[in-house]
């Protein structure tokens, strides 16, 4: 894991520059101790896969709490910035404006000139580390014909066919553009997805609740995805007006994020983990919260409909795959209605 380490340090300085801001060097530095400390050497694996891969025209998606990872991101491992929604510029290498706390979500800021007049890039999606922390699993999407021809024997983890993988083979070769450059026209993309005619939970809660923004979408897929969410207390709590979708963990990266903000300590951020970790799988669903824990999160300030929400959950959703879902929409999208 120490080459890794050193190259993702050498990648670090080379899109963010010398003088990197405190809290993404803070974050960098807090994942590399926890990553050196364990056998992450499966890292080194997926990046040989996506570079063969590669070599060959073929998209390739890895999903799980991996997406957590900055390091990974920077290593090319996962393809979304964990990090806070900032803007950086390419030219200056360094970051220009600080890490937009109260937006979730990089697709929603503004699209604004550096002083160079070069367009600042939108990067960051808000995923805490600690997600992989507790809970380090990972898969890999590929093409269905991509998947018939690979040595399953040559790599010892999960690689799956999936035809999200073959749209994207189909854009690759039809438009000639990397993803990143699709990207940028998000702002153009979104009032289509706001307009789509969905079915199901996730149609209903777009009719219930009127999204208006990509932080607005992310969080609708997460409840959508969550056991217990919309169909449970989560949506009982908003359409009763108790609760806004905005003040609403609807994933566990965002229940910890809840959790950790009342007081940045490192007592709380472990207290954050253990309730966002005990919530992913419904522990309190069948055991209830302890009277210990609701005296801390009391303590802590947090909302009273917080415990009956905690109780309902069956399971929490990860936030990194839900971006990805939402990426995937703005491809295909994009692709769909503005490319043709």
């Amino acid at each position: 894991m120490g080459n890794l380490l050193e190259k993702a340090q050498e990648i670090l300085h080379s899109k963010y520059g010398d003088d990197i801001q405190a809290s993404i060097l803070e974050r960098f530095e807090f994942e590399k101790k926890n990553l050196s400390e364990n056998d992450y050497s499966w890292f080194e694996q997926i990046l040989a896969f996506k570079i063969e891969a590669k070599a060959q025209n073929e998209p390739v998606l890895v999903r799980g709490t991996i997406g957590a990872s900055f390091i990974a991101y920077l290593l090319g491992v996962t393809e979304i910035n964990p990090l806070p929604p900032h803007y950086y510029c390419s030219s200056y290498r360094s970051i220009l404006i600080e890490p937009i706390e109260d937006k979730l979500c990089c697709w929603d800021l503004p699209n604004i000139d550096c002083l160079c007049d070069t367009p600042l890039i939108k990067n960051g999606h808000n995923i805490p580390f600690e997600t992989f922390l507790d809970s380090s699993y990972f898969n890999i999407l590929v093409s269905n014909d991509y998947f018939k021809k690979i040595d399953k024997e040559k790599y010892r983890f999960r690689i799956l066919p999936h035809q999200r993988m073959d749209k994207y083979k189909e854009i690759m070769a039809n438009t000639h553009l990397s993803f990143d450059e699709i990207l940028k026209e998000s702002e153009s993309v979104l009032p289509h997805l706001l307009n789509a005619k969905n079915e199901g939970v996730i149609g209903e809660m777009q009719e219930a609740l009127k999204p208006s923004s990509y932080s607005d979408l992310i969080k609708i897929y997460s409840l959508a995805h969550s056991t217990g969410g919309w169909l449970g207390k989560g949506g009982e709590l908003i359409k009763n007006g108790i609760v806004s979708l905005d003040n609403l963990p609807t994933n566990r990266d965002e229940l910890f994020l809840k959790i950790k903000g009342k007081r940045n300590d490192e007592e709380t951020r472990k207290f954050a983990r253990f309730i966002s970790n005990n919530a992913r799988h419904g522990y309190y669903k069948k055991h209830k919260v302890s009277d210990g824990a609701k005296a801390e999160l009391n303590e802590l300030g947090m909302e009273s409909w917080l415990i009956d929400y905690l109780e309902s959950i069956q399971y929490l959703y990860n936030k990194h795959d839900v971006v990805e879902e939402i990426k995937h929409l703005i491809i295909s999208t994009w692709y769909e209605k503005c490319a043709k």
